[in-house]
């Protein structure tokens, strides 16, 4: 936090000491309070109503930041940092275009300001400008090279852009400068996976182009949608799979649809050594195969235990990695329920299909086999866990 060297009625040295100080220390109720009390004092103090617009955002108040940022740039028009809190809390709020031209301006007020010009690049990523945003983002890194956020970002951008050798070494760029960096580590596994994923279609279809199978081609895909079938539960399944290590639900619903107050496995549950597991992925790979008339290649698998009060927001599986490659039909998702829980209360779980509409009764032991494409959910709130697997796989023809 930068001071503006431009002031009209000023407050005191101590005040300014103090407000900076219950900043930077992160006693944002105490910053607060005393930012307060100094814009009300001195109005025209832009320094206080910068300190005021980026604490409010800090502490989930974006429409009260918007305003103290809005009066920050007013009274600061030459202050970079203003302008870029400002496009800060206009990002939050998805007004990216406005939020573009308050970043432009504080680069242009401060050309070496490097977390703008990472911050201008996430924001043309999310307005599908990849090329501009790769330019921002190498800018960043430019400026500083021990940026890890932006070669992380440089990695979103170029994986986008399908430029997979490129995204791995971004991402293991910020991965060697910040190891404990959570979200380089997951894109970094999904990209690997990805670039797996190509070479196995790819060799799939040189194989069939050399050998003209195109008969068993055309018939590939669901025989119905949703695809459904049964495999027993076995009886102490359940008891192994609680020994695993969870996550809350609620962790990642910043990555995908899940919420409330169950738990899940990484995406790697078939990796594991246990027996039962490896009989149940060769069943499930055995039902998959028949689904699609295909050989087909388990992208990930996870295990979800979904408590009261939790489910998942309407979604498809289908990512721009899909699309970019034209997998969209290719792709699909299995869940086998192997618990379903409390079906006596008031929202059972029931899987609601769209396009159209219709709603599954689910049973222990049932399999569902979705196209990725279509989208789906469910809200269940008993009070038994609902315990299921889930798979997203690929056709390879």
């Amino acid at each position: 936090m930068e001071k503006n060297n431009v002031y009209f009625a000023k407050p005191s040295q101590q005040q300014l000491n103090s407000l900076l100080e219950h900043y930077q220390t992160g006693r944002y109720a105490d910053a607060e309070k005393l930012s307060l009390s100094i814009t009300q004092e001195f109005p025209k103090h832009q320094f206080a109503w910068k300190v005021l617009a980026v604490v409010l955002k800090l502490t989930g108040r974006i429409s009260e930041s918007l305003v103290a940022s809005q009066k920050s740039v007013q009274l600061g028009p030459l202050d970079a940092e203003a302008h870029y809190n400002l496009g800060n809390t206009l990002k939050e709020q998805g007004r990216l275009e406005e939020a573009e031209a308050s970043y432009r301006q504080a680069i242009t007020l401060k050309p070496d300001f490097a977390v703008a010009h990472n911050n201008l690049g996430v924001m043309l990523q999310e307005l599908g400008r990849l090329d501009e945003a790769e330019a921002s983002c190498r800018q960043a890194i430019e400026l500083k090279p021990d940026y890890a956020e932006a070669h992380y970002n440089l990695g979103s951008t170029l994986q986008n852009l399908s430029k997979y050798d490129e995204a791995e070494t971004s991402f293991k760029k910020a991965i060697e400068l910040k190891p404990d960096y959570e979200a380089a580590h997951y894109n970094l596994d999904i990209l690997l996976k990805e670039k797996h994923l190509l070479s196995i279609i790819f060799k799939t279809r040189k194989y069939i182009k050399k050998n003209k199978v195109s008969s068993i081609e055309s018939s590939v895909g669901l025989t119905s949608n949703p695809y459904i079938t049964h495999r027993n539960v076995e009886v102490s399944l359940l008891k192994d799979f609680y020994s695993n290590k969870f996550k809350k639900l609620d962790e990642t619903i910043k990555r995908d649809a899940r919420y409330g107050n169950g738990k899940c496995s990484d995406f790697k549950f078939f990796k594991n050594d246990s027996l039962i597991i490896k009989n149940i992925e060769a069943d499930l790979i055995g039902i998959m195969k028949k689904a699609v008339n295909s050989d087909i290649h388990i992208f990930d698998s996870f295990l979800n235990i979904f408590q009261a009060g939790s489910g998942t927001t309407p979604h498809t599986h289908i990512t721009n990695f899909d699309k970019t490659q034209g997998f969209v039909k290719q792709k699909y998702s299995l869940t086998y329920y192997l618990s379903v829980g409390d079906q006596d209360c008031s929202q059972p779980g029931n899987l609601q299909l769209y396009s159209p509409y219709e709603e599954i009764k689910l049973s222990e032991g049932m399999v569902v086999i979705n196209p990725a494409d279509r989208k789906h959910c469910a809200v269940y709130n008993g009070k038994k866990d609902r315990v299921m697997i889930g798979v997203n796989f690929y056709s390879l023809l």
